[in-house]
C-alpha cells in the first residue's frame, strides 16, 4: 500500500517552482518506488499487488490546487504490472486526517470550515472515512480482487457527480495563498 504524499493547497499562480516540483516528485515518485519494491517480491502467494492512495483532484482536476492535482494524477497513471502484479488506485475525496488539520492551520482557516464546505456537495451526504478506505485497501491485494488491475476507484461518496462548492473556506484559502 502506498499512501505516501504531501499536500499543497494553493492556487497555481501562488505556487513557487520549488514547491510545485517538490509535490510532483514526492507524490509521483512514491508510486513508482512502491511498484518497484513490490515487483521484486516472489509471486508464490498467487500474485503481488500495489494499492496507491491518491486524491480526487488527480482524476477530476481542481483549479485552485493545480500543482496538487497534477501530482495526484501521477499515482493514477500507474496501471497493471507484469508477472501477476496488480496496481490499483483509490482516489479519495475529503477525509478527516492530520493533513487536513495541517493544511487548515497553514492557510489560517478552521479545519471544520474546510471539511463542511467539501462535504456539502457529497451526494450521499457523508464523506469517506479512513476506516472505509482502509477496508478497501485491505481488499484490493487479496484473492477476491485478483481480476482488478489498472483501475482507479473514486472513493468520494459521490462527490464527483455533484457540482463543486468552492465555499467561503476555499475562497479564504485562495486569499491566504495570495497573501504569501
Amino acid at each position: 500500500m502506498n499512501g505516501a504524499g504531501i499536500s499543497l493547497v494553493r492556487h497555481l499562480p501562488h505556487t513557487g517552482e520549488r514547491e510545485g516540483t517538490r509535490i510532483l516528485r514526492v507524490n509521483r515518485e512514491a508510486a513508482g518506488r512502491a511498484g518497484r519494491a513490490v515487483g521484486e517480491v516472489p509471486t508464490g502467494n498467487g500474485g503481488r499487488a500495489v494499492v496507491n492512495i491518491a486524491s480526487i483532484p488527480g482524476v477530476v482536476p481542481a483549479a485552485r490546487p493545480a500543482a496538487y492535482a497534477a501530482a495526484e494524477a501521477g499515482p493514477i497513471g500507474f496501471g497493471a504490472g507484469p508477472d501477476q502484479l496488480t496496481v490499483n488506485t483509490l482516489a479519495t475525496g475529503i477525509v478527516r486526517t492530520p493533513i487536513l488539520s495541517e493544511d487548515a492551520s497553514r492557510i489560517g482557516v478552521p479545519a471544520e470550515e474546510i471539511f463542511a464546505g467539501q462535504v456539502r456537495p457529497v451526494a450521499v451526504g457523508r464523506p469517506p472515512t479512513a476506516a472505509g478506505i482502509g477496508a478497501l485497501t485491505g481488499f484490493l491485494p487479496g484473492p477476491g480482487a485478483r481480476g482488478f488491475s489498472g483501475e482507479t476507484a473514486k472513493v468520494t461518496g459521490g462527490r464527483t457527480t455533484a457540482p463543486s462548492d468552492f465555499s467561503a473556506a476555499s475562497a479564504a484559502a485562495v486569499r491566504a495563498g495570495a497573501a504569501r
